[in-house]
């Protein structure tokens, strides 16, 4: 039994061998569910059954293990089975390996993992997709190298794994609102909660820990980190810009369900290039990603928001009312600042194709340039128009 691992996933289920559900306290110890475990019982026999005989092969999310690598999360790790990853992340073709960017979405901390799953919907009944539950094969990650894609390493046969099932496979979509589902869908999102309470006021710079083994500075001016001034915006705040200062002709193409942005990905743009992985992964987490179909007008000439855009994918067309025009690609030297980010707007600003982009208020672009030493810099000199 992996129990040490097992009891630190904070927030979800765990579903034993014999079909029972329960969760670990603050203590370390399981606690059956009794109520749960008789309203999904003979559900979770067969889950249990059809996995561990191998006759279901999709039932599994992926699996959790301990993060031995430099991550920006300080957390356990998942790791997606290739199916999800094609399912959360449907670009390229099916039958083609995997692109770079389902490649980096394939791994991410587990409560962000989790997160996904539980906001992923089905377009047509709205129904939940996902409702992981971890299960404990006994399990080490020198089993599991090949859905990893790599070889064997030192240690792989010490680190212990955790299965990851989801308890609404095989369950038809017109059930999946039953109460006991809904109740187990809760608890993930309880937990999920207080931890973003927990993160409510965040430290975007967060302080370089000097390590004398590691006393050259990185790629990144970890120096010029380490002596800039420390600034802090809460969760909270962040989330009622998007309530307060809406703009609607933007908003609507939010993803739904959320998909944040990878944080190794906001390094492409100027702004965020400087910022160290844990900075890079606070931001990342409230920087989601928003995709526009060709001919979406998204900027007008002369508007004062207090938003930013920053295009990821596709190409767009910048126009002013004498007639220039320019164009933007995603990926290109001219993409790495906001499109048009002065205001008032000296452009208007249409996708030429379908688009991605990110969204980012003014308030937390401040947060991130005084954390990267830029605060008495000007934006028109940061930005360009």
């Amino acid at each position: 039994m992996n129990t040490d691992l097992l009891s630190t996933i904070q927030g979800l289920y765990v579903l034993t061998p014999n079909g029972e559900l329960g969760m670990y306290n603050d203590a370390r110890e399981f606690h059956v569910d009794a109520s749960l475990t008789a309203a999904l019982q003979e559900h979770c026999a067969r889950l249990v059954e059809s996995h561990r005989s191998g006759e279901d092969q999709y039932a599994r999310i992926g699996i959790i293990f301990p993060t031995r690598e430099a991550r920006p999360w300080k957390t356990a790790t998942f790791f997606f089975e290739e199916s999800i990853v094609r399912q959360l992340y449907p670009v390229g073709t099916v039958n083609a390996p995997l692109t770079a960017f389902q490649r980096k979405n394939q791994i991410n901390s587990y409560y962000r993992a989790v997160e996904t799953l539980i906001n992923t919907r089905s377009k047509e009944t709205q129904a939940m997709m996902y409702c992981p539950v971890l299960f404990d094969n006994a399990g080490t990650l020198d089993q599991h190298v090949k859905m990893l894609g790599r070889p064997a390493q030192p240690g792989d046969a010490q680190t212990p794994v955790v299965e990851v099932l989801n308890l609404v496979h095989n369950v038809p979509t017109a059930r999946r609102d039953t109460q006991a589902l809904q109740n187990v869908e809760s608890a993930i999102r309880a937990a999920l909660m207080a931890r973003e309470k927990n993160r409510a006021s965040f430290t975007l710079l967060d302080k370089v820990r000097h390590d004398s083994a590691h006393s050259r500075a990185t790629d990144w001016s970890e120096v010029q980190i380490r002596n800039a001034r420390e600034l802090t915006l809460s969760a909270k705040d962040f989330d009622q810009l998007h309530q307060t200062q809406r703009h609607e002709g933007i908003e609507r193409w939010l993803e739904i369900p959320y998909r944040p942005i990878n944080a190794g990905d906001l390094r492409r743009f100027t702004h965020f290039r400087d910022l160290n992985n844990a900075c890079l992964d606070v931001l990342a987490v409230h920087s989601l990603v928003y995709t526009a179909p060709s001919g979406t007008a998204l900027v007008e000439q002369g508007m004062t928001d207090k938003w930013n855009l920053y295009l990821l994918e596709g190409t767009l067309l910048l126009s002013t009312s004498d007639g220039r025009t320019v164009s933007v690609e995603g990926g290109s030297q001219n993409a790495s600042a906001p499109v048009a980010f002065l205001k008032p707007r000296k452009y208007k600003v249409i996708a030429l194709t379908k688009i991605s982009f990110l969204w980012i208020h003014d308030a937390m672009l401040q947060a991130v340039r005084e954390a990267s030493g830029e605060a008495a810099m000007p934006l028109s000199r940061v930005n360009g128009g």
